[in-house]
């Protein structure tokens, strides 16, 4: 009878241990990395406003856009993030140029409620045409990812100051040597734009085609290259969008 009792006490005891209470989650970060660490995102200032812990891994780096990938319609790059603890919060934030923070989902085991267990990993989707959003240099060095994570420390969570950890990543994006740069994308002399209302002149210039917004003689404003509205399931073929099974929700709106 007593092997009984201890046995049930053992048993309780682990389970009380699985189910640790999980850990708080971490507040949202600010709508930029400006408004995180007012306007100084370099060095010391980064340091004191995020996690002194940070083994997250951010590939490739620098992130570079082909530009021959460009003249097939590739539009995107694929940025892969991980991060090992004993709960990595399962929502990341990417900051690209310096500008608003956008979440995407961290991919990996469950451990409870909005945490994953060991390790996360996510692949982020950058797309050229927010790159260019957000800054016109060719070599774009201030962009962010920030993940969360917290270590298990004799039944106590260590959330690591409370703080974002946070990693800088370096963009290259391509140069259109014998073309025209329309928004990001490389057109070939003669070619014409995705809307229809420019082609490519031999100069490297765009010229608006008749009959379209931009021409000469009326009036409206040329339409974005790429689509304000994330597509989350592109069609078969198509290689404009990031594929069907990515975690990122890049237009989501962050609010404070």
């Amino acid at each position: 009878m007593k092997h009984f009792i201890v046995i049930g006490i053992v048993g309780l005891m682990l389970l009380s241990a699985c189910t640790q209470t999980l850990p708080d989650e971490p507040p949202l970060p600010g709508e930029s990395v400006q408004a995180d660490i007012l306007g100084q995102a370099t060095g010391t200032q980064l340091a004191n406003w995020f996690s002194s812990r940070n083994v997250m891994t951010v590939l490739p780096n620098p992130l570079v856009f082909e530009r021959q990938n460009q003249l097939i319609g590739t539009e995107y790059e694929v940025l892969f993030v991980s991060n090992q603890d004993t709960a990595i919060f399962n929502r990341g934030y990417v900051s690209l140029g310096g500008g608003r923070w956008n979440s995407f989902n961290m991919q990996g085991q469950t451990l409870g409620g909005n945490w994953l267990r060991d390790s996360a990993t996510a692949e982020v989707p950058v797309r050229l045409a927010d790159v260019r959003r957000a800054s016109n240099e060719e070599v774009v060095e201030n962009n962010y990812v920030l993940t969360y994570t917290c270590t298990l420390r004799a039944n106590a969570w260590d959330c690591h100051q409370g703080r974002w950890q946070i990693q800088q990543f370096t963009i290259i994006t391509p140069t259109c040597e014998k073309g025209c740069d329309a928004d990001g994308f490389c057109l070939a002399v003669g070619e014409v734009n995705r809307q229809g209302t420019h082609i490519c002149a031999p100069d490297g210039n765009l010229l608006a085609l008749p009959g379209s917004p931009a021409a000469p003689g009326t009036t409206g404003e040329i339409p974005p290259s790429f689509d304000d509205e994330f597509v989350p399931n592109p069609s078969p073929g198509d290689t404009a969008n990031p594929p069907s099974n990515s975690s990122y929700s890049y237009d989501e709106e962050m609010k404070n």
